[in-house]
């Protein structure tokens, strides 16, 4: 079966059957294409000829130059991809079977103090573009958005009466979160001095909440690009990214004895198991507890 042939079908298949978000057809689309890109580079122009020992090759190639985490969605992906053939009976058997690529999940990307993101809030100008990103990341922090959540944001999903924010996320899953005082007071400021400059200045009518000062949707690559500015300005020695923002989000509750469910809910997690990352937060707080009310749980008390 041919590659273009065999990869048409399957992005068709995980936008409209498998329902999965823009974002992720994106991803897996990118990944797909530079796993066939290798494979025909080996000279195989069949996607059935392909070998679980090719499969293992390919991933070792990736490593070489990449993260762990990120092959291990390369590897997601060509399983997926697989998987997808058996369903349509192009072919019996999986070359990904038994192929595994552990990657620790215990590993809670860098989060900021409370102080840490008052001053980063707090550091953009009151300036039109400096309101504008003072309000996305006031809503990404107050709610705990995605970055791809944030940026396809409409003003209709915006229910400012209510105080909440209405978030497809990935799946199209659907859910309501709440928007904290301080962040519906810089959205509000932003749609009312802010943002009816910019949408006149749309190339076509948008719906889109946060737009640039030509009117385009906002990205992933300028907002992570603002705030590594924002990391040298103020001296953070942690790297801080859009998704920083959103642990934080989650930290900052469970930090406050929130139930770990709630945080499930608000996050958009289909399984706890991926809030659980955040456990360490509970973990510590416990051996605090531990260590200030047992009179043998410090070492000096060995001695």
């Amino acid at each position: 079966m041919q590659w273009d042939e065999a990869r048409k079908d399957y992005i068709r298949y995980i936008s409209i059957v498998d329902t999965k978000a823009v974002l992720s057809v994106v991803s897996y689309r990118q990944n797909l294409d530079r796993f066939i890109e290798w494979a025909r580079a080996k000279g195989i122009d069949d996607c059935l000829c392909v070998s679980g020992r090719d499969i293992e090759e390919y991933l070792k190639y990736r490593l070489e130059t990449n993260k762990k985490s990120s092959v291990a969605h390369d590897l997601t992906t060509v399983r997926s991809f697989y998987r997808f053939l058996m369903i349509q009976d192009e072919t019996q058997s999986d070359p990904t079977v038994g192929i595994k690529l552990h990657v620790n999940k215990d590993h809670l990307p860098s989060y900021l103090s409370l102080n840490e993101v008052t001053a980063l809030l707090e550091s953009f100008e009151d300036t039109p573009q400096g309101i504008m990103e003072r309000a996305l990341f006031e809503l990404m922090f107050s709610s705990g958005l995605r970055v791809g959540e944030i940026t396809a944001l409409t003003v209709t999903q915006l229910h400012q009466e209510q105080q909440m924010v209405q978030v497809v996320g990935k799946g199209n899953k659907e859910r309501y979160v709440p928007i904290g005082d301080v962040a519906l007071y810089w959205v509000k400021r932003y749609l009312q001095e802010v943002r009816p400059t910019r949408a006149d200045k749309a190339p076509k009518r948008t719906n889109l909440v946060f737009l640039t000062s030509r009117g385009n949707p906002c990205s992933r690559v300028g907002l992570d690009r603002t705030l590594r500015k924002k990391q040298l300005e103020l001296g953070f020695q942690k790297d801080i990214s859009c998704h920083t923002l959103r642990h934080t989000f989650a930290t900052q509750l469970l930090e406050g004895n929130a139930d770990l469910r709630m945080v499930q809910e608000l996050l958009g997690h289909s399984d706890i198991s991926t809030t659980q990352i955040y456990t360490h937060v509970e973990s510590k707080r416990l051996h605090d507890s531990y260590d200030s009310y047992f009179p043998r749980a410090r070492k000096k008390d060995t001695q």
